[in-house]
């Protein structure tokens, strides 16, 4: 018996397993006005991105979120020399709401990673944004804003558009730190323990039917 309850507290917490689809690049392939992104985006499923060029270069993806957390990390890089380079540059990462509107840049959702480089440089970044289940969809932006000597800005994107695929079914609570950078919290969902209960039910109903042939076994054996 005490085998068939160490069973069926193990089916009732084990978590739901899912694996996140990773996307990972360098944008663009050649330095643009000596910047460039190399990224890694974890918690989406995507298609094939769409590139744009001119005084903003941008590659966008489309597709879904297969997590509440997506992970971003990579590098900002700051290429050239300073005589011929930006002579600041201005990134950052952060999570919006996805507009009607293409003109619309959205609303920023949480904190945002801002950090700053000088030319010949490069920074790391590594950021966990939280995905709020009542924004049915939203878009990672990874930016980059080249300030030129002759006052030529240029910018460099990586955005993700995301249908969120836990629209509707909770909330979440935590947020962002700006700088080293990580962004935690906690998720509670009633929807999900529920899900997670009829996923554990075979394996209970497998516990359980171990231990009624066992002892079906032991008593044919009086």
């Amino acid at each position: 018996m005490m085998i068939c309850l160490i069973t069926a507290a193990a089916a009732f917490a084990l978590p739901g397993i899912s694996v996140a689809d990773t996307v990972a690049d360098v944008f663009p392939a050649e330095p643009f006005n000596s910047m460039q992104i190399e990224y890694t985006v974890t918690g989406v499923s995507v298609g094939e991105p769409k590139d744009t060029s001119g005084y903003t270069t941008a590659r966008e993806y489309k597709g879904s979120t297969t997590s509440h957390n997506i992970h971003v990390t990579g590098t900002f890089f700051f290429l050239g020399s300073a005589s011929k380079g930006g002579t600041t540059y201005d990134c950052e990462v952060a999570l919006y709401t996805l507009p009607f509107w293409s003109s619309d840049p959205g609303e920023l959702l949480g904190e945002r990673l801002h950090l700053t480089g000088q030319t010949g440089s490069y920074v790391p970044f590594d950021v966990w944004l939280n995905v709020p289940q009542d924004q049915e969809e939203v878009q990672v932006k990874i930016l980059m804003e080249g300030n030129f000597a002759n006052w030529q800005d240029r910018n460099l994107e990586v955005v993700f558009k995301l249908d969120n695929a836990d629209y509707g079914r909770g909330s979440y609570t935590g947020g962002s730190s700006d700088g080293g950078y990580s962004t935690g919290g906690s998720y509670d969902d009633d929807d999900d323990y529920e899900e997670l209960g009829m996923s554990a039910l075979p394996l209970i109903g497998a516990g359980l039917l171990v231990c009624l042939l066992v002892a079906i076994r032991k008593k044919g054996r009086k």
